[in-house]
């Protein structure tokens, strides 16, 4: 509504950060096919989980409206250290997964909590 009052033109500037959005993540999926070799349905799952546990793990809400970038950058690092310590441990792609899901119940469950008070 601010930007709008502003002058900015809001349709266009979400529909070009949508493209933008697009276009890198395309570039990611070629980055992706590179690095297998072959593609593959599937390929980019083990990456879904991480990406929203480390945002959760931030303080960054998944209903939108509230977090920080400090917070997603603590999450990555924090989800970056708990995965090396998982492959120093040669626990498995699926260990991994439980491991980030249980990360992610407990914060969650803890986040409801705080949000009931």
């Amino acid at each position: 509504m601010t930007a709008e009052l502003d002058g900015v033109h809001t349709r266009r500037v979400r529909a070009l950060a949508y493209a933008v959005s697009g276009m890198i993540a395309a570039l990611g999926g070629v980055f992706l096919l590179d690095y297998y070799g072959l593609p593959f349905m599937g390929i980019g799952d083990p990456y879904v989980l991480p990406s929203v546990a480390a945002a959760v793990i931030g303080g960054i809400s998944l209903a939108g409206g509230s977090g920080s970038y400090l917070g997603a950058v603590g999450g990555s690092i924090l989800l970056t250290t708990l995965t090396a310590l998982l492959v120093t441990l040669r626990m498995g792609e699926g260990g991994k997964q439980v491991v980030f899901g249980l990360v992610l119940i407990v914060l969650l469950a803890l986040y409801g909590r705080r949000t009931n008070r």
